[in-house]
This record gives structure tokens, sequence and C-alpha cells, in this order.
């Protein structure tokens, strides 16, 4: 049995905001474990010890790991039979100040992906076609590159009548 231990780096002065928090394998022999809950765009040390009839082991050295920002929360409607509006929510946490946004749209029916790049929270993308489903992304851009993209958003424009 593995246990690891892990804990939130939060600073310079006061290095580890909470206790170290254990999580324990759940069976003999297993060799991975997911730890939940971890807060986004948060650095966490971790190390393993493991643990026998003889008793408990050395622990690892520590890992530093960090988790990643949190996606924009993306919303769309379609206006029209040719353009969809978008909108998009900033990141609560991130690692900087946004730079810029780029969103990825794809027609369902061909599959290729496509981008554009935009600088503020909303977009209206024209010049699609009708009656057909697009998907779309968000991923935010900072000092240290992209973000996490946000779910894709399935919508299908209007037709005519």
């Amino acid at each position: 049995m593995f246990i690891v231990n892990y804990i939130e780096i939060t600073g310079l002065f006061f290095p580890f905001r909470f206790r170290e928090r254990v999580v324990n394998t759940s069976r003999p022999g297993e060799m991975q474990v997911t730890i939940q809950n971890l807060m986004p765009d948060t650095k966490y040390r971790f190390r393993v010890v493991a643990h026998n009839s003889h008793g408990q082991g050395e622990s690892s050295a520590v890992l530093k790991v960090a988790t990643q920002a949190e996606a924009p929360n993306l919303q769309t409607v379609s206006n029209t039979p040719t353009s969809v509006s978008l909108s998009w929510d900033k990141p609560l946490t991130g690692n900087g100040e946004i730079l810029s946004y780029k969103l990825y749209y794809t027609d369902r029916s061909v599959g290729t992906e496509e981008d554009v790049d935009i600088d503020g929270q909303s977009y209206t993308m024209a010049g699609l076609k009708k009656n057909t489903e697009y998907s779309f992304r968000v991923v935010a851009n900072n000092k240290h590159g992209p973000g996490v993209s946000t779910e894709d958003v399935i919508v299908r424009t209007l037709s005519d009548g």
C-alpha cells in the first residue's frame, strides 16, 4: 500500500496554507491514485510513502506540481442563419493578466478546426453556413501562453424559415 501526502504551497513567508493531506491507495499493489478537489492555478507538493506488513518505508523525493487555471465559461446564441454570437467570462483564477483569447471553431459537417484571435470577451462569428452545426471553444492567453480550453459548445445556425 502507498500513501500520498500533499500540501498546497502558498508563498514565501508562509509556504504552506494547510496541513499536509493524506490519500491511501485502495488496493495492495496499486501504483496510482487520483487526487480530487485540487484548487485551480495552485502549486502543490506531493510525496509518496510505501507501507507493508513490516511498517513504513522512506518518503519519496518531493514532487512539485501546479494545477492549470480555470477555463472561461462560454455561452453561444445563434442570431441569424449565418451568424453566432459568443461570450465568455474571464477565468476566476489565472497565472497573470489575460492578454487575448483564441476562439476555435469547427463546421461539424467538415471537421476541420479553425481559429481566430480576439481581444475582448465576446465575438460574433459571421459568414457561417445556414442550418449547420458548429463547435466552439475558447482559450485564454497570458504571458505564459495558452490556458485551459473551455468544453466544446455545439450550436446550430438558423435555417431561412
